[in-house]
């Protein structure tokens, strides 16, 4: 099994190495980023991390311009933002844009432990293969994996409904 890998993004090289250091003596493989700019420059297939630790104040950007470019370019990694300060439009906008969780420096070890498991766990989640049932003949084009639509007759005039071009 490989071990989750994360991305440690703060200018601050002496908290970016006692994370870097924390986090691998607790299995994950870390690789530490100074700017956002070089993060960006990392974030390409198929080395992608499982979660990025993401300060938002960073010499070349801020973290929320950061995770704008992140959604931008549709890049589906988990982030935890980081900041040593705790603005409510920080964390508004660090949540609209898709951030999973904002921890507020100083943190306790245990509360950054917790954040990454819980990414994870919802990231692994979410990664599970559903299981759709194609019901009906072949040419109705619905498929769907609710028992009730599975249950619907014919007759009803679902099936006549083309639910999307094809």
């Amino acid at each position: 099994m490989m071990k989750p890998s994360v991305y440690v993004v703060d200018d601050d090289a002496d908290f970016r190495s006692y994370l870097s250091t924390m986090l691998a003596a607790g299995g994950y493989e870390v690789v530490g980023i100074e700017t956002g700019n070089d993060l960006l420059r990392r974030l390409t297939p198929p080395d992608m991390p499982s979660v990025i630790l993401l300060d938002v104040l960073l010499p070349d950007s801020d973290g929320i311009e950061i995770m704008a470019k992140i959604k931008q370019a549709g890049i589906a990694v988990p982030v935890i933002m980081l900041s040593g300060a705790g603005q409510v439009r920080t964390v508004v906008e660090a949540m609209k844009l898709g951030a999973r969780d904002f921890l507020t420096k100083p943190f306790d070890d245990g509360a950054l432990e917790d954040a990454i498991q819980n990414v994870l766990e919802a990231a692994s989640q979410s990664e599970k293969p559903v299981q759709l049932a194609a019901v009906g003949d072949q040419s109705s084009g619905l498929v769907t994996a609710n028992p009730k639509m599975q249950r619907l007759p014919k007759s009803s005039g679902v099936w006549r409904t083309r639910m999307c071009p094809s």
